[in-house]
C-alpha cells in the first residue's frame, strides 16, 4: 500500500508543481516608446536625414501591433521581435498626398523590409535593418506611462525601490503638460525641455492618506529635483545635489495607443 501511494504521489508532484508556478514577465524586445525616424538610408544612396523626425514615427506595442506614421498617413500592422530578429507583417497604410519633399514612402520602403534590429548603446538609438535599407530611430519622451523604478545615489546605491512601480509614474503630454501617479496620489504639474536639460514644476498634488511605507512625499521632491534626462531603452532622470531617477516605459492600451502627430 505504501508504494502505490507513493508512487501517486509522484504521479501528482509535476501537475501540482505545473498549477502553483507563477509565469515571470518579460521585458518586451523593443521598448513601446515613441520611436522617431532620425534618418534612413537606401541601397547604393547616401544617408537621409529627416527635417522634422516627430513627422516619422514607430510604435512597437508589447502585444505584437506596430504603429506608424509616415509624414501626413498612419500605418498598423504586426511584428515579432526576439535577439536582434523582427518579422514584420504587411502593415496597412492611408494614402493621403503628402507634400512633394515628404520622405513617407521611402521610409514606409525600408521598413517593410527590415529583417533585424540592434540599439546603439551610447547613444540609445533604434536601429532596423533589412534589404531596403536602414533606419536610424530615436527615443521619444512622450507618448508612454514611465514607471518609476528606483532611485540611486552618485555611488550607484539604491536608496528608494517601491514595491510596486505602477503606483509611480509620470506621463509627458503634449504642450509641456505633466500627469503623475505618486502612490494613492495624483498630481499634475509642467515640463521644459532644452536638449538633454529637463525641468519639471509640480502642483495641484491631491491629499488622500496612503498607506504606511509610502514613498509619495520623496516620489515628489525627487520629480522636482530633476535637471537632465537620457532614454537608453530606459529612462534616467538625474537629479540636483545627485542621484538618478529610473524608469520603465509601459505602452497605453492598443485602443489609444496612436503616433503622435508633429
Amino acid at each position: 500500500m505504501v508504494s502505490v501511494a507513493l508512487a501517486l504521489l509522484m504521479l501528482l508532484v509535476p501537475h501540482l508543481v505545473a498549477g502553483t508556478a507563477t509565469p515571470t514577465p518579460s521585458e518586451p524586445a523593443i521598448p513601446p516608446e515613441i520611436w522617431q525616424v532620425v534618418s534612413f538610408t537606401e541601397p547604393n544612396q547616401s544617408p537621409v536625414t529627416i527635417v522634422d523626425p516627430a513627422q516619422y514615427t514607430l510604435q512597437f506595442l508589447p502585444q505584437g501591433l506596430l504603429l506608424a506614421q509616415f509624414d501626413c498617413n498612419q500605418g498598423r500592422g504586426g511584428y515579432t521581435a526576439a535577439d536582434g530578429v523582427l518579422t514584420l507583417t504587411p502593415m496597412a497604410v492611408t494614402t493621403a498626398m503628402c507634400a512633394p519633399d515628404s520622405h513617407g514612402l521611402e521610409v514606409q520602403r525600408v521598413l517593410g523590409q527590415a529583417t533585424s534590429y540592434r540599439f546603439n548603446p551610447e547613444i540609445g538609438h533604434l536601429v532596423l535593418r533589412g534589404g531596403d535599407g536602414v533606419l536610424d530611430l530615436q527615443p521619444q519622451l512622450t507618448g508612454v506611462l514611465w514607471q518609476w523604478q528606483e532611485t540611486r545615489s552618485n555611488t550607484g546605491e539604491v536608496t528608494m525601490r517601491p514595491d510596486d512601480p505602477t503606483h509611480y509614474t509620470v506621463e509627458f503630454l503634449p504642450e509641456g503638460r505633466l500627469a503623475i501617479q505618486a502612490d494613492c496620489n495624483r498630481a499634475m504639474g509642467t515640463y521644459t525641455v532644452t536638449g538633454a536639460q529637463l525641468e519639471l514644476q509640480i502642483g495641484g498634488v491631491t491629499r488622500m492618506a496612503c498607506p504606511p511605507g509610502s514613498f509619495m512625499d520623496p516620489f515628489l521632491a525627487d520629480l522636482a529635483r530633476a535637471v537632465s534626462y537620457t532614454i537608453q531603452q530606459t529612462l534616467t532622470v538625474a537629479l540636483s545635489g545627485g542621484g538618478v531617477m529610473q524608469f520603465t516605459a509601459m505602452a497605453p492600451t492598443p485602443a489609444t495607443a496612436t503616433p503622435e502627430a508633429g
